[in-house]
């Protein structure tokens, strides 16, 4: 199997978009349009957990190397960007799911 063709969400969204206004009925393609824009969202989130952990490592390395010290300040936010880019993709999909109508 391509697995280039497995990456092709935006396609993807537009295809299953069709469909439900062709069966809005259908499940499985509602918990299919569900998880392509959680999985986009996810996506577009993704760098703020990187960034977050990216942080939290420097901040950690220059702790053992008595080099650098970071302000704590500096490393509570490390802390929010990393668990927030973590959970904003689920609380997304939950507003989704009870909110709007697919």
């Amino acid at each position: 199997m391509n697995k280039s063709w497995l990456k092709r969400y935006d396609e993807a969204k537009s295809i299953f978009e069709e469909l439900l206004r062709e069966d809005p009925e259908n499940d499985r393609y509602k918990e299919w349009y569900l998880n392509i824009r959680t999985h986009l969202f996810a996506k577009q989130t993704s760098l703020i957990w990187k960034i977050g952990l990216a942080v939290l490592i420097i901040e950690t390395l220059g702790k053992l190397s008595n080099y650098y010290y970071m302000d704590n300040n500096i490393e509570i936010i490390g802390w929010i960007l990393l668990v927030s880019g973590g959970i904003l993709p689920k609380i997304r999909e939950y507003w989704i799911k009870y909110t709007e109508k697919i």
